[in-house]
């Protein structure tokens, strides 16, 4: 053999281990590799970061408490090294924190110019993490800084800047100081004062013990924020986490700066009854004042664990305009960690995303209370390759198919094309919305007739229409278009887009920033007794604005479920010019179908009064599904089904018909004419 050979076999051979263990990861039903680097040979230790978290089975803790610590998880996960051999690991669980605090003795330092403070000894070196403040001066909003020392000639900056506050009218509060944990005697505190007064000692200094010092897990995952549609006076987002089932306890918003006092509440979508319907998952009042340049907020939302990938957060505004959010992270609960050891330092391999895998057991197990104290290097993460990416797993909890429909009496369809497999999202319009009886009457079917069951979504935001304002005729008998003269009423003409549109809310614009109106909205109905058109008022109301430094808020009204498909709005505008009309939106309800793809395609069916809601086994599945991500659709143009539930085509080939017939009719006619006499003919 050459050696030209020898090294391409050679080479061969090398990329076949490889290669090796990412084939049986395959053909074990992992669907994420992931590199992982040790520190050293020996003992190593990796921290869980949010793809581990959002890709591997999740973490449990013993109970919901947000101090309660992690049990169990992440079963599916496996190392392997460059020979495809397991590598044994440890989940480290932490114990739960048990609340332990030492009151140490506060000294007096000297002041400055523009500083002064005091120093807290604790009597002897201590591993500490938080310091909190009793008997301080209220209200109070200060800047500090803290350092630490175990023998007070060398000294650790701990907060390099912070603030405190105790703002009672504000309901704000904030005397603790945490920092990284550490063991330390003494600590100083040292206060700003070039832009506020000096502030007396505290009565009390008070610190947390720790009984060990760890590397703080990774607490934080950065979330991408949408803004979404909403009704007046309202903010909401949808919030995309990195997975679903993640351990968060709060939720910390990034506000733009300025006083701030909301509302905020997060939702998520969870089954309820015979649908899927948005569930409360904590609330609170964002607050954040400023004095002197100095800034106390409480901006977090406590929330209950997640199951979906997306949250919802809906913020009261008020009359302060819409809220500006430049970000969000979620807070998760504690975390374990994972240790295991390296005999060479050389890469290997992780794995995970297996729902069925159970957890390993390994004789590294009987060093566990060894592996909780050793000296550690800390491993680092690489690159992930999602593997078996292609099929979905909520495909595997498809339900069996409906029985098959008799679609003749249905007025409408949506030919969906072929939707390929796994958990589907189809979002409804107003056409449904104005043509299905509530909804009750919606059915997915496949071209034969079989039955696809789905569940029904309500959503937290509503569904946006845009609407156009018209002119009509002023109260003295003129055109409209340039708007009234004084003393007169201003009529404007809002077109729908469907008759027989559910109960909503209207949305009105205006670009004036002082003003003062009474406006009166009515609704175009068909009269039983005579036939003819007639206004209904629907709603009577005040409309002002007097900040000219802010836009004013739109005009929210409140309407039923409307039979016609025009709006009139009344203006009375008394000895003022006319109230510029900027635009319109019609707030709809929003719903939502969750279905399971078949592969071809499928026929949205609705129209038929006779019927009442489905039911179907989904609902049985219900809480496995809600959680899985699903592809979302686009819904297509509305199709008019004729007798028989066969499309309307073209008009082409009725006028042919049409013209056809007549055209035969008129020969006849000519014929028995020109045969007819003439007096007969003249008569």
């Amino acid at each position: 053999m050459t050696p030209l050979r020898v090294l391409v076999a050679g080479l061969l051979c090398a990329g076949g281990l490889a290669l090796a263990p990412a084939a049986q990861a395959g053909a074990d039903g992992f669907t994420v590799e992931r590199r992982l680097q040790p520190g050293a040979s020996g003992p190593n230790r990796v921290a869980l970061d949010e793809e581990l978290l959002a890709r591997a089975k999740p973490v449990r803790y013993a109970d919901t408490a947000p101090g309660a610590p992690p049990v169990a998880g992440l079963e599916d996960l496996r190392f392997f090294d460059a020979g495809g051999r397991e590598v044994p690991y440890l989940l480290m669980l932490p114990r739960a924190a048990r609340e332990r605090s030492l009151d140490g003795a506060v000294l007096a330092i000297l002041p400055t110019k523009n500083e002064s403070g005091f120093e807290v000894d604790l009597g002897a070196v201590e591993n500490v993490d938080r310091l909190t403040l009793e008997g301080l001066p209220s209200p109070l909003l200060k800047r500090f800084r803290l350092e630490g020392s175990g023998d007070r000639r060398r000294w650790v900056a701990l907060i390099p800047e912070g603030t405190v506050f105790d703002l009672p009218a504000e309901g704000l509060r904030l005397l603790d100081a945490e920092f990284s944990a550490g063991p330390y005697r003494f600590l100083r505190w040292t206060w700003n004062d070039a832009t506020s007064g000096r502030v007396r000692p505290p009565t009390s200094a008070r610190v947390r013990l720790l009984e060990r010092s760890e590397p703080p897990p990774a607490t934080t995952v950065r979330l991408a924020v949408e803004r979404r549609p909403s009704e007046p006076r309202v903010s909401r987002f949808h919030l995309r986490l990195p997975g679903r089932d993640l351990p968060i306890d709060a939720l910390v918003l990034e506000v733009a700066p300025g006083d701030l006092l909301r509302q905020a509440t997060v939702t998520e979508p969870r089954f309820a009854t015979r649908g899927v319907e948005p569930a409360p998952l904590g609330e609170a009042v964002l607050r954040r004042s400023s004095h002197a340049g100095q800034v106390a907020a409480a901006l977090a939302i406590p929330i209950v664990r997640p199951r979906e990938s997306g949250l919802d957060l809906t913020v009261q505004d008020g009359d302060s305009g819409p809220l500006r959010l430049d970000g969000a992270v979620a807070r998760l609960r504690p975390l374990p960690w994972i240790y295991f050891e390296s005999p060479d330092g050389a890469e290997i391999v992780a794995r995970f995303g297996k729902p069925s895998a159970m957890a390993p057991r390994y004789d590294l197990e009987a060093s566990r209370g060894a592996a909780a104290s050793a000296i550690a290097a800390t491993a680092t993460w690489g690159a992930s390759r999602v593997e078996n990416a292609s099929p979905s797993a909520a495909s595997a909890l498809a339900p069996p198919m409906g029985g098959t429909l008799a679609t003749g009496a249905f007025r409408f369809e949506r030919v969906l094309a072929a939707t390929g497999d796994g958990l589907l999202q189809l979002p409804l319009d107003a056409a449904v919305l104005a043509h299905a009886h509530g909804l009750a009457d919606l059915r997915l079917v496949t071209d034969d007739g079989t039955q696809v069951p789905f569940l029904l979504e309500r959503r937290a935001e509503p569904l946006e229409i845009r609407l156009a304002i018209d002119s009509a005729r002023r109260a003295d008998g003129s055109a409209g278009t340039g708007g009234p003269t004084e003393g007169t009423v201003s009529r404007y003409t809002i077109l729908l887009p469907f008759a027989g549109l559910p109960a909503s809310r209207l949305a009105i614009a205006t670009s004036s920033r002082l003003f003062a109106r009474e406006v009166v909205l009515q609704a175009a109905v068909v009269d039983a007794a005579t036939g003819g058109e007639r206004w209904n008022v629907v709603a009577h109301l005040a409309w002002r604005h007097t900040d000219p430094e802010l836009e004013a808020p739109e005009l929210a009204i409140d309407l039923p479920a409307l039979a016609g498909d025009r709006l009139r709005v009344e203006v009375e505008e008394g000895d003022n010019s006319p109230l510029p009309l900027s635009g319109a939106r019609l707030l709809l309800p929003s719903w939502r179908l969750r279905f399971f793809g078949t592969g071809t395609p499928l026929r949205l069916l609705y129209g038929d009064s006779r019927l009442a809601p489905p039911r179907y086994d989904l609902e049985l599945l219900a809480p496995r599904l809600v959680g899985v991500e699903g592809r979302e659709l686009v819904l297509p143009d509305e199709r008019p089904l004729a007798a028989g539930n066969t499309p309307m085509r073209s008009g082409r080939w009725f006028w042919i018909g049409l013209g056809g017939a007549v055209l035969v009719l008129l020969a006849l006619l000519a014929r028995l004419l020109r045969g007819a006499p003439p007096a007969a003919a003249n008569s």
